[in-house]
This record gives structure tokens, C-alpha cells and sequence, in this order.
């Protein structure tokens, strides 16, 4: 028998333990609920409620179930000269839906009430008939436009503007109509020129629109491009939204961006200073639906459930379509622990409302991972990431664990390898939980990719071992080399897995773990009497004593001494094994 195969058939034969949660991914599916009721071990400290996952994606409403618009004749867009200026500023209105923060129109008759209680199809058919009346005319043609986006057609609004945007000096309305309309069609990497046409306009004295408003697009286009990460925003982003708002001077716009900086994309935890920005925002702007439903989730964190229901109530009330205020109704539902059919219900009405926002996909994902339905939770986030275009980097993270709890370790790793690590603890869990999955497939590949990552590991984290811990298994150090022991191990590496197993004992002698898989590894090896003597340290008391036993019985085993071997292999409740194996 050569002496690779003998050592495979004693590796067969010896066993080791792999040390508790040593191989255990640092898996995080980000509930809402209290960490202590979390099933996994380390947690990316992102709170639901604050969630970086919170961040990213607003809402692209499907249109409404009204008949269709007529289609606007290309001579009426022809006959707009590209020259033309508007001659008087647009209405700035508020809308309910989290992806386009607000919306321009020139008709005197429209009012804000109308934004949020009558579908964008209404009101292209509104426009459109005006528009049939008074062809060419470029303010109606511009309301079309601005009709289109809250009928969630941005592609017609581009296409109704295009006289004015490609203009040489074009009018400051249609490039914002411009930018809203490539956010909802998550068209990122044409909006740059768009914006340093806006910034360039908006500084000339004869701007028709107050530059202030630009902030605001300017905000929601950062925040929709920034590439976050499982932990949220870095300070520097957020000293530049800092920014936009000392510059918003109008009540208005202020009232806005309060919303978009703390409802929407703050990544701390929820505190009073929230509490007190919302409440400003509010006063500023007490019609606003948004305001009241950023408002009733801040409460509903902090249990004011009936000062959260009052506000639900009113804002319900002016716009019982929007997206936005029933996902504070579905969180309402969960934070009172409603029926779990009445939640799951109420999560999907507000993705079929909003069916590219990632938020309530994100919040009915969590709530499935809390009943410990891993499936469901990663199916839900992977039928939104097959809707969207934006890359959901923390998404890809959350949604790689939960596949990872129910044994679908490959799609796990598609989902790990997309996901972008921007500082060193996410480096350290990614790959941690990756080469979980790679070991978990039992491949020679597998085990490759697993022994590669706990490697990075092991380099990276070897000098933040301390000289003295009161549990060195705590380490990250610790358990990726425990790990990748076991990794060497199952692929009959045995002397690199003694190697880390050696390494683990000079650390922590007196621990009985690793002096267990030394008994195996050296059993492996063939050096029976260093694992016999191993063994023999291990005091009785010790939990798993009786795979300690088997080991000693096959080292004795193997050395021909039957009685020692057959002894051993009682006390371990095994059939003993013949002398001449």
C-alpha cells in the first residue's frame, strides 16, 4: 500500500472535531428585532430600522390601472422652438413616492392634494387633452412630462423634453424632469452630465428655478449612486449632505432634505436628535405624507405605537395609494405582531405599488429570515435583484446568508463573490462566511477556495492576536486557523493540519478541543503513540470524551496491543476494531 493511501484509510479511521462555531459562518440577516433573538453570530451592526439597506432604492410605481394616455403627436414637440425659456417659474409639489422627491408643474390649477390622491394617468390624460388644444405649447408640454414621471413612464417624459434639453442654453425645468426621469429608469451613468448642466445653470442670475431645489435632486442622486456597504454611509458623504442643507434656505426645501437626510439615509441609530429633525420637518411642511410616515416609523421604533398610528392615520387619509406611508403600516403590523399573514399581505401590497423599491422587499426578507424561513427570505430578494438594474452590494450580503442557512451553499457564493467589501471587518466576515460554503460543498475545489480565503484570514489577523485572552476562540485568527485545519484535514493534508492544530495548542494549552483533533491528526499521521498520549491528558469531565476514546482505541489499534484497544473502545460505546487492520 503506497503512503498516500495508508494515510488515507487511517484518516477515514481518526476523527477530529471541528472547535463550536470555529467553521460557523458569521452569517447576518439584519432583523429588526432584538440581537439576543438573532439565530446567527455576528451581527453587521446595521439596525433594520437604519439599515444601509435602507438607503439605496426608492420606489418606481407600476402605472395605474386607468386607461392609457393617447400618445403625444410628434408635431407638437416639433413645433416647440429649442430656444424657448419659460417664461415663469413651475409649482414645486412634494410627492409620496421615495424615489422622485418632488415634481414641477406650471398649471396654476394643480394643487398638492391632487399629487398625492390622482394617478399619473389622470393626469397625462389632463395634459395630453390640453396639449391636443394648444399644440406646441411648451409649458403644457412640459406638465405632460412631469405627468409621465408620476405615471412611472419616465421614458416618455425623456422623450417629450428632448426639444428642450438639447438646446445649447437648455431650460433649467427640463433638466431636472431630465434627471428624475434617468433616476426611476436607474440610468446612473448618464446623469453626471445632466447635473454639471444644472450646476452650471443654476448659477447664472437669470435661472428661472431657485437653485435651492437643485440640492435636493443633487442629494437624491447621490445617495442613489454612493456605493454603499453593510455598515452605511461614511462621514464624509454625510458632511456633504451636511452641505445641502446649510444652502437650502427656501422652508420648503429644507423640510425635504431633513427628510431625505434623517428618514431616509441617516445610518445611525434612531435617537432623539431624529426625532427632533423630523418633528421641524414637519412643522415646516404638516401636509407633508411623507413627513408624517418617516415621522410614525421614528415613533414606531421607539413604541409610541398610538402617536405612530395617529400620524399613519392622517397621511393614509390624504394619500391612501401611497407606497411609502402603507410599508409604516406593514412595519406597524409587525412591531405589534399581527398575524404573520397580515404582515406578509400588507409587505406585498407596497411591492406591488413599488415594485423597484428595495426597502419593503428588504423588510418582508427579514421577517421571513425571524420566523427562521430562509428559503422565503432569500427567494424574495432574489426575485427584486432580478427587477433592478442598481447594484444592492449590502443586499447581496444579507441575501448570501440566508441561502447560506438553508444549505444552498453555491448560490451562496455567486452572492458573496458580488458583494463589494469596503472596510476590513467586512472583508474578514465575507470571507469567512465564503469559505464556509466553499467547505461546505465537499469538492477538492471547494476545500481549495475555503483554504485560500481562512489563509487571508490567518495573514491579516495574526497580529491582533492578544498574548493573553480569556477565550482565544473568540479570535477571528482562532477560527479561520481551526478551520483551515479541518479543511487540510479532509483533504488528506495531514501534516498542514497538524501545523494548525499545533499552532492553536501553543496557544491555548489547557484546551480540550484542540487537544482532541490533535489526537486525530496525529492518529492520521500514523504517530499513535503521541496521539495515545495526547488523549490520555484529557480529563474524563470532558463533553466529547467518548470520540477521544474511539481515537485512543484505533492508535492502540494499530499498534497490535488488542486488550488497550478493545478497553478503550468500550468506554467509548464503538465496536472494537481488529488488531490487524
Amino acid at each position: 500500500m503506497s503512503q498516500l493511501k495508508h494515510l488515507e484509510v487511517l484518516a477515514s479511521l481518526f476523527t477530529v472535531f471541528t472547535l463550536l462555531n470555529a467553521c460557523t459562518p458569521v452569517v447576518s440577516i439584519n432583523t429588526t428585532k432584538s440581537p439576543s433573538s438573532i439565530p446567527m453570530i455576528r451581527s453587521t451592526n446595521s439596525n433594520l430600522w437604519e439599515s444601509a439597506d435602507s438607503i439605496k432604492l426608492s420606489p418606481t410605481p407600476e402605472p395605474s390601472s386607468s386607461p392609457s394616455a393617447s400618445v403625444l403627436n410628434e408635431q407638437n414637440v416639433a413645433e416647440v422652438p429649442t430656444s424657448m425659456k419659460f417664461d415663469k417659474r413651475a409649482q414645486f409639489f412634494e410627492t409620496s413616492d421615495p424615489l422622485m422627491p418632488f415634481v414641477l408643474f406650471f398649471d396654476s390649477s394643480v394643487i398638492q392634494s391632487q399629487i398625492y390622491s390622482v394617478s399619473g394617468d389622470t393626469l397625462v390624460e389632463k395634459f395630453q387633452e390640453k396639449l391636443n388644444k394648444n399644440p406646441g405649447n411648451p409649458e403644457v408640454i412640459f406638465d405632460l412630462s412631469s405627468a409621465y414621471l408620476l405615471a412611472g413612464k419616465p421614458e416618455r417624459t425623456i422623450e417629450l423634453i428632448k426639444a428642450f434639453t438639447n438646446s445649447s442654453t437648455p431650460a433649467i425645468h427640463a433638466l431636472f424632469n431630465q434627471c428624475l426621469a434617468l433616476l426611476k429608469l436607474e440610468k446612473f451613468n448618464e446623469i453626471e452630465a445632466v447635473v454639471k448642466q444644472l450646476n452650471d445653470f443654476s448659477k447664472q442670475p437669470e435661472a428661472y428655478m431657485q437653485s435651492e431645489a437643485l440640492y435636493i435632486l443633487l442629494t437624491e442622486i447621490e445617495l442613489r449612486t454612493y456605493p454603499l456597504n453593510a455598515y452605511g454611509i461614511d462621514s464624509n458623504f454625510l458632511n456633504k449632505l451636511y452641505d445641502y442643507l446649510e444652502k437650502a434656505k427656501d422652508d420648503k426645501l429644507f423640510g425635504l432634505l431633513l427628510y431625505s437626510k434623517f428618514a431616509r439615509y441617516e445610518i445611525t441609530l434612531f435617537s432623539r436628535s431624529n426625532e427632533m429633525q423630523l418633528s421641524q420637518a414637519l412643522n415646516i411642511n404638516p401636509n407633508s405624507v411623507l413627513f408624517k410616515s418617516a415621522f410614525a416609523r421614528e415613533l414606531l421604533f421607539l413604541r409610541r405605537y398610538d402617536a405612530a398610528q395617529k400620524l399613519l392615520d392622517e397621511a393614509i387619509e390624504s394619500d391612501p395609494h401611497s407606497a411609502d406611508v402603507l410599508l409604516s403600516q406593514a412595519i406597524k403590523y409587525w412591531a405589534m405582531s399581527n398575524p404573520e399573514t397580515d404582515i406578509v399581505k400588507a409587505f406585498e401590497k407596497v411591492i406591488s405599488l413599488a415594485p423597484k423599491w428595495h426597502l419593503p422587499v428588504v423588510l418582508l426578507s427579514d421577517f421571513y429570515a425571524e420566523k427562521k424561513k430562509y428559503n422565503e427570505s432569500a427567494n424574495t430578494l432574489i426575485k427584486f435583484l432580478k427587477a433592478t438594474q442598481y447594484s444592492m452590494n449590502a443586499v447581496y450580503y444579507k441575501l448570501a446568508g440566508s441561502l447560506l442557512q438553508v444549505a444552498r451553499f453555491q448560490e451562496a457564493i455567486e452572492y458573496y463573490n458580488a458583494f463589494k467589501p469596503s472596510i476590513f471587518i467586512e472583508e474578514i466576515n465575507l470571507r469567512t462566511n465564503r469559505a464556509y460554503a466553499y467547505g461546505a460543498l465537499k469538492t477538492p475545489e471547494g476545500r481549495g477556495h475555503a483554504i485560500e480565503d481562512y489563509t487571508y484570514i490567518i495573514e491579516k489577523t495574526a497580529k491582533l492576536v492578544p498574548t493573553v485572552t480569556p477565550d482565544f476562540s473568540e479570535l477571528d485568527y482562532w477560527k479561520a486557523l481551526d478551520s483551515r485545519s479541518i479543511m487540510y484535514f479532509e483533504d488528506n493534508q495531514f501534516q498542514k493540519s497538524y501545523e494548525d492544530i499545533l499552532t492553536l495548542h501553543k496557544l491555548d494549552p489547557k484546551n480540550n478541543d484542540i487537544k482532541y483533533n490533535l489526537t486525530g491528526v496525529l492518529g492520521a499521521m500514523g504517530r499513535y503513540e503521541e496521539s495515545i498520549k495526547v488523549g490520555l491528558e484529557i480529563p474524563d469531565t470532558y463533553s466529547k470524551i467518548k470520540l477521544v476514546y474511539n481515537n485512543i482505541s484505533m492508535a492502540y489499534a494499530f499498534l497490535k496491543k488488542c486488550e488497550e484497544s478493545e478497553k478503550y473502545a468500550r468506554m467509548a460505546g464503538v465496536t472494537p476494531k481488529t488488531c490487524q487492520l
